[in-house]
Order: structure tokens, then C-alpha cells, then sequence
């Protein structure tokens, strides 16, 4: 990431979520989704990491600001990261909120918004 630090309103922040099965998959990609349309930051593929293509590592190492957001102490997302040698990131678990994850189970309007308010403090 850039050594300068960029106005707010400049940075180049990435938002990658974790879109799993259970209720804190649905949590953690509603709430990034949400961050998006506020303008906090542009979603981005994980999978596109997951799968190692070299523009989606070479957009991800040029962001000014890189926030993750896995589902569960599973740590998918970290684990992507990691393989692709990205180390310098922002990281929020949801079920580190105290939230459980649970299958098949809807996520809750409560707990998006509780996410959402912790991710903006993140960037």
C-alpha cells in the first residue's frame, strides 16, 4: 500500500467479503455491501484472489487501504489473502461480534447494521 497517506475522499479502498452459506456469510456481505453504496469503498472479488489471477493481486497490493471480512473463525478470506501474499490489511470476524453463525438461518437487521458501524471504524 502507498507510503503517502491520500485525503479520505482519495484513498483507494478495496472491500472484500466473505459471502458464505450460513446467517454470518449473509451478514458480512450485506454490511460491505451497504459500506459500497455510502461510498466508503469499492467491493472486490475474493474469489478473483482465490483463484490467483494477477490483476485482481496487483489491484489489491496498489490499494491504499484493504479491509476483509470473514464469516467465521474459519478464516476463508484470511486465507486467500495469505496465499496471495497480502499481509497488510484491515480484518473483522463477524462471529467475533458475538454473533453465532447458524445454518440455515436469515441475517438479522440488527446484526448488519452492528457490523456495518464496526467496519466503519476500520477505515
Amino acid at each position: 500500500m502507498g507510503s503517502e497517506s491520500p485525503a479520505p475522499s482519495e484513498r483507494k479502498v478495496l472491500i472484500f467479503s466473505c459471502s458464505g452459506a450460513a446467517n454470518v456469510g449473509e451478514v458480512a456481505d450485506e454490511a460491505c455491501r451497504r459500506l459500497m453504496f455510502d461510498g466508503r469503498g469499492e467491493m472486490y472479488c475474493l474469489n478473483g484472489l482465490g483463484g490467483q489471477l494477477d490483476e485482481f493481486i496487483d489491484k489489491t497490493r496498489a490499494a491504499d487501504v484493504v479491509l476483509l471480512v470473514d464469516g467465521c473463525d474459519k478464516a476463508c478470506g484470511k486465507q486467500v489473502m495469505k496465499r496471495c501474499g497480502i499481509e497488510d490489511f484491515r480484518y473483522v470476524c463477524v462471529t467475533d461480534l458475538g454473533i453465532d453463525k447458524a445454518k440455515p438461518k436469515r441475517a438479522e437487521e440488527e446484526q448488519i447494521v452492528a457490523l456495518q458501524r464496526k467496519l466503519e471504524t476500520c477505515l
